[in-house]
C-alpha cells in the first residue's frame, strides 16, 4: 500500500499546508460542481462531500473543518445565493445549509477516527514484529548456549548431535511467530515431517496423500499442529518415551481431514480451561477457515482437523506412510 503511506502520513500538517490542502479540494470540488451544472444538475452540494472526506483523511481534522467551512462559502456564494436572490430568502436554503454543515462535521470525525485507528493498527503491528525479531534473536542465542552445553555434558559424540539436531529442529518453530518469515506453499507431508516427525523421531508416524497447501494454510497449520506437539510433549503421549502419535490424512475432493491420534502414554483428561495454546488453535482455524473437533480419550487425545484446500495438488502415488 505504498500509495496509502505516501497520503496518510503519521504525522500533522501545519496551518499553511491544512490551508492549502483545503483550498486543493474545494477548487476541484467546487470545478466538478459547476461543470455538472453545465449538464443540468441542480444539488449544489454532492461534490463537497469527498472533498471534505480527503482532506480529512490526508491531512486531518484541522484540514477537513477548513474544508468544511470553505465549502460552506462557496456554495452559498456560487450556487445558492444566485437562485435565492431570484425569490424571497425561506427557511429550505438555511435549513439545506444547516444539513451540509452537520453532515461535513460527521464525515470530518470519522475520517479522523479512521485515520487514528489505521496509525494506531500500524503502531501495534510494529511491535509485534519487534516483539517477534527478539524472541527469534535470543532463542538463537538461547540455541547456542544450550548447544555448547550438551557438547560438553555429553560424552558420546553421536548422542549429543543426534540431541542438538533435535533441538535446532524444535527451534525453528520460532519462526512461526513472524509470518514474513514463515513458509509459503508447502506439501502436506513435508510440513508434517519438519513439525512433528523430526523433533520427536520413531514416537510419531505418519500417512495420507501428498496434498499442496497455500501459504496461509502452511502457517496455520504448522502452528497447530507444533502448538499439539508441545501439549503432548507436556502432558500426553511425547512425555514419557513410551507413547506414540500417529498423524494420518485423507483428502475428499476439496475436503482435506487430518487425524492426530495419541496412544500409549499416561492417562489423559480433558483440560478444565482454555489456555493461550487453545485460543492459538482456534485462532488459527478461523484464518484457515478449517474447524476442529477434539476427542479426550483417557488413552490419549485424538483430533481432526478439516479444512478445504481449493485447487490444491494431490499426487496419489506419491502417497507417504512412515512408522
Amino acid at each position: 500500500m505504498r500509495w496509502r503511506r505516501l497520503l496518510l502520513r503519521q504525522e500533522q500538517i501545519g496551518t499553511g499546508r491544512a490551508i492549502a490542502l483545503a483550498l486543493i479540494c474545494v477548487a476541484v470540488a467546487t470545478l466538478a460542481r459547476a461543470a455538472m451544472g453545465l449538464a443540468g444538475a441542480l444539488l449544489p452540494f454532492p461534490t463537497f462531500f469527498p472533498a471534505e472526506l480527503i482532506a480529512a483523511l490526508i491531512g486531518g481534522p484541522l484540514a477537513g473543518l477548513l474544508t468544511v467551512a470553505l465549502s460552506l462559502l462557496v456554495v452559498w456564494s456560487l450556487f445558492m445565493a444566485p437562485v435565492a436572490a431570484t425569490a424571497l430568502l425561506g427557511a429550505e436554503p438555511l435549513g439545506d445549509l444547516a444539513l451540509f454543515t452537520l453532515s461535513g462535521l460527521v464525515i470530518v470525525w470519522l475520517a479522523s477516527l479512521h485515520r487514528q485507528l489505521v496509525f494506531e493498527l500500524e503502531e501495534n503491528e510494529k511491535a509485534r514484529s519487534t516483539l517477534a525479531r527478539e524472541i527469534q534473536h535470543r532463542s538463537a542465542n538461547l540455541l547456542l548456549v544450550m548447544t555448547s552445553l550438551v557438547r560438553q555434558s555429553v560424552p558420546d559424540p553421536a548422542v549429543a548431535t543426534a540431541l542438538i539436531d533435535r533441538m535446532r529442529t524444535v527451534a525453528k518453530s520460532d519462526d512461526l511467530l513472524d509470518p514474513s518469515r514463515g513458509p509459503g506453499p508447502a506439501r502436506l507431508a513435508q510440513l508434517v515431517e519438519d513439525t512433528v516427525r523430526r523433533p520427536y523421531g520413531t514416537h510419531v508416524s505418519m500417512a495420507g496423500p501428498d496434498v499442496g497447501l497455500d501459504a496461509a494454510q502452511a502457517h496455520g497449520l504448522r502452528l497447530m499442529l507444533h502448538e499439539m506437539a508441545t501439549n503432548a510433549a507436556k502432558y500426553g503421549a511425547l512425555s514419557d518415551g513410551h507413547g506414540r502419535v500417529s498423524i494420518d490424512w485423507r483428502r475428499d475432493g476439496d475436503t482435506l481431514n487430518i487425524v492426530w491420534r495419541e496412544s500409549g502414554g499416561p492417562t489423559v483428561a480433558p483440560p478444565t480451561r482454555n489456555g493461550f495454546g487453545s485460543k492459538l488453535i482456534q485462532t488459527m482455524l478461523q484464518e484457515i477457515k478449517g474447524t476442529l473437533v477434539s476427542d479426550y480419550v483417557a488413552s490419549g487425545y485424538a483430533y481432526t482437523i478439516t479444512l478445504r484446500v481449493g485447487d490444491s495438488i494431490e499426487h496419489p502415488a506419491d502417497s507417504i506412510a512412515t512408522e
